[in-house]
């Protein structure tokens, strides 16, 4: 009863303040209808007395909100345009679009320019604009782009945020749950040139029901009256050891309700890999020394179709709907030399052969206005994978048979939340996410046996996983003055997790959990700010993780689901100061109990590396960063990042062995461009990376260096080259595996690649004839 009276309290509270509050909005855009940036917008009352102000986003849109009833004095002002005034009320609503004049100059032989901030700081949020980052950088995709962000960088084809172990990123604010991969994947179909601003969250609203930072995507949205259609095609041609080509097309229709997306990619080459290892391997009455040479080539078939649908229904209220399917086909070989020497010599060979053949479907809608927005989703994945493998000694089979297993899963997730503004200081956001995931894993053996594949029942597996999770969420922020604002959440978890093998049904997980998160922000002044977050997550293993198969790599590796594995917590600090908008320095602090990763563990009972993933006592991660931007006029700007970690692991029982250790490691990440010519653009990237310890694994330096040359033939058309893996050292270079009386020396061999991209954008292109958006195709 409490609890329904308090509710009725805050809905009539927040109708009674909407009744006496009004907003004021528009476009700010020039003679030709281009949106106007950084467009100041100031708001004084009859006295003259300043009220409130802002600025336009890169859309030329503004708003200021809570305005009381009375007279007032709108100015606009640009550096190079015309002021303009308005006389307005609070409760009259003013023209949608306001056009400024551009300013006259009549300066001799002078040239003014003037540098907008790399970034704009709201609340716990960065934004950088994409537009800049683009015109300055030798880049095509989104995810290329994602690279250019400070304090963004790639390893080993993964993103990873400075001061964040994990990384989320979505498009347009539309939450999903495919993974950072999927994601990534996606992204690669996006031009660089459809992104209007990338912004950063070290500790995200509760409602994107996120683990760890995100980085949210916002692609143009035009507004014009008039049809328009614009769009992007490209084609590149890749040489490494192999050849690949990557073939994209993207066109977006806009008018002033409607807008399609549409993006599709091929990618089709093929990989190569090779490394070789010395091992001595412990069993319980003898060392065997191993000497292994792997040599991996894949052919590979990759197809990405995106498309996207918005209808606007006014500023504040829009429909969503878009899909992607990814589809991926992989033929590989895998040959293995495994030389043994104990008493006697041996080899063994093996033929790792895989039939891959991948698909991922997700579908999303969402509705948004003022104070709702729910929406719902649903990811289609399904993995059917043949492998067939044989091993010989002395020219004799040892083994030879064929796995085929198949991976289905299907996940539902469902949204809904409600923000309340009870003043200009107070904001309520609360809502619920739930979801339900259904993994069915079908696992089968055939033996050969003579001329023929027979069935081995025994190691068959028939798995079915089900997830049922709810996290009901309450958010509330509060701006004390102009200078300190707070956001403080709490979700609660509920999670749920059956697993059914063979018919034998067992509860995985079955909790409630509770995270409360924390951001504190304090502006000195318009262009410095402190930041402090405090935040909570659990991670839960993967569906393959758990699961109790065994997959051979080769003769002498394995790799095997851990039944067993638990979920961790993970707990953040992180204290921020941002120094005139270019500047970060970042002090920050993990802490995991439980925490999980795969490490290989050297057999003492056979001549087997397995590797599985396994829980830690605890993860303990503390680090410094600092985040740098360098310009010299026009001709030159580079971005540099360093970071200095301290890292500590344990495991109490790690097969009969533990490890507490400490290691230090430090990253330096250079992105530098240099302006040649008004249509020449030079990009060399670097990125170093210390040794440092992961486990079981002692790890060598990574030493990274890319170039990149893009020719700006025409407005429309423009040539890139690229030169990737200059050094040939972009993976751990040595890296050991080294505990109790194991030892594992690997060496990854490494080549560099030249590609070719050639890029024809479609800008602006007007119908002729006004099109009619026919409503019966929005309908469901």
């Amino acid at each position: 009863m409490k609890f329904i009276f308090f509710f009725l309290l805050l809905v009539i509270s927040h109708y009674t303040a909407s009744s006496q509050l009004n907003v004021i909005e528009s476009r700010i855009v020039n003679p030709d209808q281009k949106p106007i940036e950084y467009a100041t917008v100031i708001l004084q009352d009859s006295q003259v007395k300043y009220i409130d102000g802002t600025i336009t986003d890169s859309t030329g849109y503004f708003i200021i909100k809570h305005l009381l009833a009375g007279n007032y004095r709108l100015i606009i002002q640009h550096l190079l345009y015309e002021s303009d005034t308005l006389y307005i009320q609070a409760n009259m609503q003013i023209q949608p679009v306001i056009t400024l004049i551009p300013r006259q100059y009549t300066l001799n032989e002078v040239q003014v320019s003037a540098e907008g901030p790399m970034m704009k700081v709201s609340g716990n949020m960065l934004s950088y604009n994409a537009q800049s980052i683009e015109k300055n950088k030798a880049i095509t995709t989104a995810y290329e782009m994602l690279k250019e962000i400070p304090g963004i960088f790639e390893i080993n084809n993964q993103l990873s945020l400075i001061g964040s172990e994990k990384l989320n990123i979505v498009i347009n604010g539309q939450m999903t749950k495919m993974t950072i991969e999927q994601v990534s994947n996606m992204l690669k179909t996006i031009p660089s040139s459809n992104i209007a601003n990338i912004e950063v969250m070290y500790n995200p609203p509760a409602k994107y029901n996120v683990r760890g930072a995100l980085i949210n995507i916002v692609l143009n949205k035009r507004t014009d009256e008039q049809p328009s259609v614009t769009g992007e095609v490209s084609a590149s041609y890749k040489q490494s050891v192999y050849a690949s080509n990557v073939d994209r097309i993207n066109l977006v229709y806009n008018n002033s309700k409607f807008k399609v997306d549409f993006s599709a990619t091929v990618n089709t080459g093929k990989s190569w890999d090779k490394n070789k290892s010395y091992s001595r391997h412990s069993l319980k009455d003898k060392i065997v020394k191993i000497n292994e040479f792997i040599n991996s080539r894949n052919n590979y078939l990759d197809i990405d179709f995106r498309t996207e649908a918005a209808y606007t229904f006014n500023k504040n209220s829009e429909l969503i709907f878009s899909y992607f399917l990814n589809k991926e086909k992989k033929n590989g070989k895998s040959f293995a030399t495994n030389d043994y020497t104990d008493i006697n010599q041996y080899s063994l060979n093996s033929l790792n052969h895989t039939k891959d053949n991948r698909q991922l479907h997700n579908a999303y809608i969402q509705y948004s206005n003022r104070r709702f927005n729910i929406g719902a989703e649903y990811t289609f994945y399904k993995n059917p994978t043949d492998q067939h493998y044989t091993d010989e000694k002395d020219h004799q089979i040892n083994k030879n048979y064929i796995n085929n297993s198949d991976q289905k899963i299907s996940k539902w997730s469902v949204f809904v939340n409600h923000g309340l503004t009870f003043s200009s200081k107070l904001k309520l956001n609360y809502g619920i996410n739930a979801g339900y995931n259904l993994s069915d894993t079908k696992v089968r053996y055939l033996f050969r046996q003579n001329d023929d594949y027979i069935e081995a029942g025994d190691l068959n597996l028939d798995g079915s996983q089900k997830e049922y999770t709810a996290t009901p969420f309450i958010e509330a922020s509060y701006r004390f003055n102009k200078k300190l604002s707070a956001s403080i959440s709490l979700k609660t978890e509920y999670f749920k997790s059956i697993y059914t093998d063979n018919g034998i049904r067992h509860t995985l997980w079955n909790d409630w959990s509770l995270f409360p998160n924390l951001s504190v922000t304090y502006s000195l002044d318009p262009r410095n700010t402190f930041q402090l977050n405090i935040t909570s997550d659990k991670y839960y293993p993967s569906f393959w993780a758990i699961n109790p198969q065994t997959t051979e790599l080769n003769s002498y590796s394995e790799v095997v689901g851990n039944p067993e594995l638990s979920p961790y917590k993970m707990y953040r600090g992180q204290f921020m100061y941002i120094r005139n908008r270019k500047y970060i320095f970042m002090g920050f602090i993990q802490y995991a109990p439980d925490y999980f990763s795969q490490l290989p563990h050297m057999s003492a009972d056979e001549i087997k590396t397995i590797y599985r993933f396994e829980n830690y006592d605890y993860l303990l991660r503390m680090g410094i960063a600092v985040i740098l931007n360098v310009k010299q006029g026009k001709f030159f700007s580079s971005n540099i990042t360093l970071q200095g970690i301290n890292s500590r692991e344990k495991i109490d029982d790690f097969y009969g062995y533990s490890f507490n250790h400490t290691s230090l490691s430090g990253v330096v990440n250079l992105n530098n461009s240099f302006n040649l010519t008004e249509y020449l653009l030079l990009q060399v990237n670097g990125h170093f990376q210390s040794a440092a310890r992961q486990g079981v694994y002692k790890l060598g330096e990574i030493w990274k260096l890319s170039g990149r040359v893009k020719w700006t033939i025409t407005k429309s058309l423009s040539f890139l080259v690229n030169y990737d893996n200059i050094l040939c050292h972009q993976r751990p270079r040595p890296v050991k595996l080294e505990y109790s009386n194991q030892y594992k020396l690997t060496r990854f061999y490494e080549r560099s690649s030249v590609e070719f991209t050639l890029i024809w954008r479609l800008k602006n292109h007007k119908q002729s004839k006004y099109h009619q958006v026919d409503d019966s195709r929005l309908s469901r």
